[in-house]
């Protein structure tokens, strides 16, 4: 009997993944369903015909399975911050080939990632906010580089731009503080590195600030070579040498 009942909810569980991989009518497949609650032979007969029956369509539909699980594998891989290298490293994603082989290795793969990222979602979360509020602070500070913000300077918007820049660079820190905590107490629980690619998620935090302070270094730079006062004090200094 307990055989049974596990087998009827597996069965029930791949016969709805089945279905809406395929883009079926799920009003249509919970009727079905309905009609095959329990777990007597019957009824496990029905099931299995029915589970049948999607697959044999699955094969029908491949090319279109395949592609969809591979929608599926782009959300988990920006979910879990998988970079190039890892995909590029996952071969049948590039196959131009449909086969039985294929589906099973980006199913297996989805899965993989899926069960990854609930193992770890309060990590990813973290994650996903710091992200957001460094986007944010992006955001702001390249709106504070463009001149022509001065002249629809309406409502005190500019200081309301300061004090927006002013509470994400307060928040950030806080929250890059929270994640390392975060990362510390995984670490410490599992044995090992939590990384982020090859990098551990204090590297991945500190290249973004190394590139920001160098993108930053550039535009000072950059503004001394094309204003006139900086042209100037070049001339001088080249005439002087």
């Amino acid at each position: 009997v307990k055989d049974n009942k596990n087998e009827s909810l597996e069965l029930h569980e791949r016969i709805r993944l089945l279905s809406d991989r395929l883009g079926l009518d799920p009003s249509e497949r919970d009727q079905f369903l309905a009609t095959a609650d329990g777990h007597t032979p019957s009824t496990l007969a029905k099931l299995r015909a029915e589970l049948s029956r999607l697959q044999e369509l699955k094969q029908q539909n491949m090319a279109r399975f395949i592609n969809q699980l591979r929608r599926e594998l782009e959300t988990w891989w920006e979910k879990c911050y998988i970079t190039d290298e890892e995909k590029n490293a996952f071969l049948p994603y590039l196959s131009e080939v449909y086969t039985e082989e294929i589906l099973e290795a980006h199913d297996a793969e989805v899965q993989r990632l899926q069960e990854y990222y609930t193992e770890n979602e309060r990590l990813f979360l973290k994650i996903k906010q710091r992200q957001e509020v460094w986007n944010k602070l992006m955001e702001l500070e390249e709106k504070a580089n463009d001149p022509n913000r001065l002249f629809g300077n309406r409502g005190c918007s500019l200081l309301q731009e300061e004090k927006e820049r002013k509470r994400v660079r307060n928040e950030l820190p806080r929250i890059e503080k929270e994640l390392e905590d975060l990362v510390l107490q995984w670490e410490v629980e599992k044995g090992k590195p939590f990384l982020l690619g090859e990098q551990s998620v204090s590297e991945y935090i500190q290249n973004q600030w190394e590139k920001y302070k160098n993108q930053k270094e550039k535009e000072k730079k950059d503004r001394v070579f094309t204003s006139p006062k900086g042209c100037r004090r070049l001339l001088v200094r080249w005439l002087v040498s």
